[in-house]
């Protein structure tokens, strides 16, 4: 009986270790899927919404955050415009606004062309976050001499070359920011989908000893 209770103990002992190591970089995996994700949908949005940002067009920009809330890990889609002043947002209804810290979206509208273009909030220095918030600034050309400028729609569709020489105006064609795209990640699914990877190792870590003990 000693010996059974001995490789029983020792079996569970391995299957809770082997558990624990597993669903410890599972977790650390899935966030990284998580912040790759999220960036990924952030920078569309960024590279979509240029010519709503533009042009003001309210309509454009919601049918923009709307179709990013369709993904069942978004909370929230928030457009800022190139002041950090809010365009459009909108937000799911188990997502409360108020657990975003004002210094996380100060962070964010401060993003500067040609440094960190996204950025993706809280860091690695939080275990266990309940969301991302990432955000990636939005971008378009103009030409450098304010005097010489040519309509905006006109430089949004790519013919700042044809444009120069058109005019005859020595400018080079510079990018600037126009806004920030803020997309709101969940982990919510991920601790779902962990629990019920814990309860199945639970269950047959149980049955493993059940079996022990039997025989």
């Amino acid at each position: 009986f000693k010996f059974t209770l001995l490789t029983t103990a020792l079996i569970v002992l391995t299957s809770t270790l082997s558990s624990f190591f597993f669903l410890k970089s599972k977790r650390s995996d899935y966030l990284e899927f998580l912040k790759e994700r999220g960036a990924s949908l952030s920078r569309t949005l960024a590279f979509n919404s240029e010519y709503a940002i533009l042009s003001q067009d309210q309509d454009a920009l919601l049918k923009l955050t709307r179709a990013v809330l369709h993904d069942p890990d978004v909370s929230y889609c928030v457009i800022h415009d190139g002041r950090g002043e809010v365009l459009v947002e909108q937000y799911k209804e188990n997502f409360s606004k108020e657990s975003l810290s004002m210094d996380m979206v100060s962070y964010a509208t401060q993003l500067i062309l040609g440094k960190t273009e996204t950025l993706i909030q809280p860091d690695v220095g939080d275990p266990s976050p309940p969301f991302f918030d990432i955000a990636t600034l939005v971008k378009t050309k103009r030409l450098s001499d304010p005097s010489k400028k040519t309509d905006l729609l006109r430089i949004y569709l790519g013919i700042l070359d044809q444009i120069k020489k058109t005019f005859n105006v020595e400018a080079l064609v510079i990018e600037e920011k126009i806004g920030t795209i803020r997309v709101g990640i969940s982990t919510e699914n991920l601790k779902i989908s962990m629990q019920k990877i814990t309860k199945a190792i639970g269950m047959i870590t149980l049955f493993i000893c059940l079996i022990g003990i039997l025989l």
